[in-house]
């Protein structure tokens, strides 16, 4: 019996695959790492401090990850496009995609209401230091304390929670990533 040859892959291919699993487990790993060891970090700050770290990472994230989500999921989809003769493998690769470029809905249905509490924490925040700076308030020193205690308590719990829903973008481009890799090796 003739030993059975592998025809090597077109190189467009090799690169969709390379950047489809290279982005989505890059950017899985960097998110799960926000919720794994930043959020905890960040609790652990003080609560003006602790929104003006989130609201920086907030920015970062938003800037960053949808464009590589995004691309990782257009190269599995063009990776899906290709494979029409294999359709387990179509199947795999769109399933990819999918996952994702679906942490943008995730983002909106799940997270969107805990991101708008922080942010209104965040400019609330910003308010009451311009306006002490401003006004150069002597607010009562107990009163000051009771505020922040208040504070602190709303916002750690919100962060904390917020890590926790991050999680689940991060285990979506996990799969994507893991999905994208098992129908590279098919």
């Amino acid at each position: 019996m003739p030993a059975e040859t592998s025809i090597p892959l077109p190189l467009p291919i090799r690169l969709a695959q390379t950047l489809g699993i290279t982005t989505s487990l890059i950017l899985a790993g960097s998110t799960l790492s926000t919720s794994l060891t930043t959020v905890p970090r960040l609790l652990e700050s003080p609560p003006t401090l602790l929104l003006q770290q989130w609201s920086h990472m907030y920015a970062v994230g938003k800037k960053t990850g949808p464009p590589i989500s995004f691309l990782s999921s257009m190269a599995f989809f063009y990776l899906a496009w290709k494979a029409h003769v294999k359709p387990r493998v179509v199947w795999m690769y769109a399933l990819a995609g999918v996952l994702g470029v679906g942490i943008v809905p995730y983002t909106f249905a799940v997270l969107m209401g805990t991101n708008k509490r922080l942010l209104r924490k965040v400019e609330s925040a910003r308010v009451m230091e311009l306006r002490e700076e401003d006004l150069d308030l002597d607010l009562d020193l107990d009163l000051k304390l009771d505020a922040q205690r208040d504070e602190e308590m709303s916002a750690h719990q919100l962060v904390d929670w917020w890590g926790v829903l991050n999680l689940g973008r991060g285990v979506m481009l996990a799969g994507s990533g893991a999905l994208g890799l098992w129908a590279a090796l098919r």
